[in-house]
């Protein structure tokens, strides 16, 4: 899994591996609420853990971030009140940032009292009440005085604190807000023609950002830092200084792995100096740099120099509502978008590392991995039954026998997701007749080789709950008959197989009988939602299977030079198509074929359509009709101007 979940989706069901395929996100056993998570920091802080901060010339690249904020803070035109949020995931330093300018204002004399309070606490029902009672508490011990605010209603303690600003110039900083109603929060400070203040928030959640932000233009978004700060800020905390002698290309690997999070950065420096001294003998170097990258993910269990790192990860990831989206995080979905449209988006580094330790911790995916020269890596364990299976090997002589005792330790019979790479056919055929795996749904094959052999389809063809099937870049030529045994099937991946890829459905499938049994099971049993290369010839199979299948919603063929001329019946897509896409090669009636398709019953519903033929100049009756169309790509099209007017309008 490690090498194979370089693209993680963002909030997608779409991978083998994930929950919403396979229907069984089961909940993770004990695991910590967001509140509990809250309460753990707030016990340790109780207990003396002192507030970290780190002075201002001690940080790399605060300088711009210091002076961007700062700009943000200076009235526009006669405001008196102006809220301004830094916001970005934990660990980029934005409470350093926010302390910064805090203590460059606090020597502003225009400011009469200031206020600094930590909300990380102030969450649930009493969470508006603990935080005005916080601010009032440091505005008095600010200005010498000890005394406690009394009121315990929060619309009295909002009162309470309205009426000790009101006509004082104050500076308050309110880091890490978690609460979402600001509109209530923001009544306990005054904005009157007699008062000027200034709030600076730090936040992790944007939505909040956005909510008590004066305006758009008041929100600063953290960024990560670039590379040579980030080497700048590992090699002080490694080595104290940038002129220290270093192997820099590899330990550019543990500084790449951070992907400019400084609290990576400085964490893990941490844990790289309690062994600096490997670093100056090039025979040591080396391996001591592969241990540190190959364990991170041990270390953030294990290691106390990585607590601060593990604690903002967990955070943000039981911060987020409900199993379904936790799921998500660690869904792995191993393919990138091959064209401009971003449809993945890459996870590396220490989140990477985060997200293979969780999956592991929280028993959601167990991997075994054989190399050349090197001892299995498994995070398999015999006391946890395993639902989600990667079996990844780069030894090919070692795998079926690694494998299959790792097969045999956990058993498969519970297992609902299997993944396996690089693997000959007749290897995975042993390991599916030696085990029992009748509850597997989601089967990846990507790149095995040996699968001509039909035993291996054959039992394949066995696992009667499959939903999902990846053959992709196998040696595939055929696929059995027995295939139609898989009657839950819902994705079948062929890509970078030896078949065609361009299906052709038999003519037989025009005889009256036949169409009448395929009516008659598309209407009640098919589940089908995507239709996807398959080519139209001159056989009417695929035209009645598109006037049945009444649950498409994806639709992707090729017309060939012998597809039915326009003459010939219409094909009737159904009212469900959202997406539709048709190659049209070198066919010079694209018009007339487009117009035979029939506008009704898709022209209302159909969001995406994509052309790719020679067309001049005219559009078709059928493109002008789709009202909800609201993605249009025309490849190798000639249209004129008059004519895209047309299509906008």
């Amino acid at each position: 899994m490690t090498s194979r979940t370089a693209w993680i989706s963002t909030w997608t069901l779409s991978s083998p591996l994930g929950p919403g395929h396979l229907g069984v996100s089961d909940p993770p056993v004990d695991s910590p609420s967001q509140e509990a998570v809250v309460q753990h920091q707030v016990r340790r802080r109780d207990q003396g853990a002192p507030a970290t901060y780190t002075p201002e010339d001690k940080l790399v690249g605060i300088e711009k971030p210091k002076k961007d904020v700062l700009d943000l803070l200076q009235p526009q035109s006669e405001e008196q009140l102006k809220v301004v949020s830094i916001v970005g995931p934990r660990g980029l330093g934005k409470t350093d940032l926010a302390r910064v300018v805090y203590n460059s204002l606090n020597h502003d004399s225009k400011f009469s009292c200031r206020a600094w309070v930590d909300a990380s606490d102030c969450i649930g029902e009493h969470g508006k009440s603990r935080l005005h009672r916080k601010i009032l508490k440091e505005l008095n011990r600010q200005a010498g005085m000890s005394r406690e605010a009394t009121a315990a209603d929060a619309s009295d303690l909002a009162t309470s604190l309205q009426t000790y600003l009101r006509n004082r110039r104050y500076l308050i900083v309110i880091d890490d807000l978690q609460l979402q109603d600001w509109k209530n929060l923001r009544y306990a400070f005054p904005d009157d023609n007699n008062s000027y203040g200034r709030i600076l928030v730090t936040t992790c959640v944007e939505r909040i950002a956005r909510g008590c932000s004066s305006r758009s233009g008041s929100l600063y978004k953290m960024q990560t830092l670039g590379k040579e700060h980030s080497w700048e800020l590992f090699m002080k905390e490694v080595f104290g200084s940038e002129e220290e002698e270093c192997p820099r290309h590899l330990l550019g690997r543990i500084v790449n792995k951070c992907d400019g999070l400084p609290l990576a950065l400085v964490s893990i420096a941490e844990l790289v100096r309690t062994r600096k001294s490997e670093l100056h003998r090039p025979q040591t170097a080396k391996r001591t740099i592969e241990s540190v990258c190959a364990s991170l993910g041990h270390y953030l269990d294990k290691n106390g120099d990585l607590e601060r790192v593990k604690h903002a990860l967990e955070s943000t990831y039981y911060s987020l509502p409900g199993y379904d989206l936790k799921n998500c995080l660690l869904s792995p979905v191993d393919s990138s978008s091959n064209s401009t449209w971003v449809k993945t988006c890459q996870i590396r580094g220490v989140m990477l590392d985060f997200i293979v330790y969780k999956s592991a911790s929280e028993n959601f995916t167990r991997v075994h991995k054989v190399s050349p020269d090197k001892p299995p890596i498994s995070n398999i364990t015999n006391n946890r039954l395993v639902r989600r299976l990667s079996l990844q090997n780069t030894n090919a002589a070692a795998a079926i026998e690694s494998d299959t005792m790792a097969a045999m330790k956990i058993g498969l019979s519970h297992v609902r997701s299997l993944a396996i790479f690089n693997h000959h056919g007749h290897d995975i055929l042993k390991l599916l007749k030696r085990q029992r795996c009748n509850l597997v749904r989601a089967l990846d094959l990507e790149d095995c080789k040996g699968l001509k052999d039909d035993g291996v389809l054959d039992s394949i063809c066995q696992l009667l709950r499959l939903k999902y099937l990846s053959l992709r870049g196998t040696d595939v030529t055929k696929l059995p008959k027995k295939m139609d045994r898989l009657q839950l099937l819902e994705t079948l991946d062929i890509r970078r197989t030896g078949l065609a890829g361009r299906f052709r459905l038999p003519s037989e499938l025009s005889k009256v009988s036949t169409s009448r049994e395929m009516q008659k099971f598309f209407s009640k049993s098919s589940q089908l939602q995507t239709l996807a290369g398959f080519a139209m010839d001159e056989s009417p199979g695929c035209k009645y299977v598109m006037d049945h299948m009444k649950g498409l919603r994806k639709v992707k063929i090729w017309c060939d030079d012998d597809a039915p001329a326009p003459g010939q019946p219409k094909i009737q897509l159904g009212q469900n198509i959202k997406s539709l896409s048709v190659d049209f090669g070198d066919r010079d009636d694209i018009i007339s074929f487009l117009d035979s398709m029939g506008t009704p019953p898709i022209a209302g519903v159909c969001e995406s359509i994509k052309l790719k033929g020679k067309l001049d100049a005219k559009l078709t009756d059928f493109m002008l009709s789709l009202n909800s169309l609201q993605k249009l790509r025309l490849l190798s099209f000639d249209l004129d101007t008059e004519a895209l007017i047309e299509l906008g309008s």
